[in-house]
């Protein structure tokens, strides 16, 4: 199940059609765009309290980042100059630098 949020904008128009342009009840537009009718049901509150339907969740998914994006290009330089270079080897030239990056 996908959260509000995260509605691809196909779906948003979708429900915006669905909502202000036909007749259909909320167990045919469940069935329609393929979500819970409880999606249904708050999507639906949202459009009627005029709330937007953009993803707030955007960029800010998944794990935090342990690097910078500084230290992302100390790694990348490092790693380009010797290309065969394992990640122990990476990690270790890292280290002599004062850097502590595990593998």
């Amino acid at each position: 199940m996908e959260r509000r949020n995260d509605f691809t904008p196909r779906k948003r128009g979708k429900f915006t059609v669905f909502f202000k342009h036909s007749d259909l009840k909320q167990k045919d537009i469940t069935k329609e765009v393929n979500v819970p009718t409880q999606t249904v049901v708050a999507v639906r509150t949202n459009l009627e309290l005029g709330r937007e339907m953009d993803s707030s969740r955007m960029g800010k998914c998944g794990r935090k980042r342990k690097t910078t994006p500084t230290l992302d290009r100390k790694i990348k330089a490092v790693a380009l100059q010797n290309r065969r270079a394992s990640c122990k080897n990476i990690s270790v030239e890292l280290a002599h630098g004062g850097i502590m990056v595990d593998r």
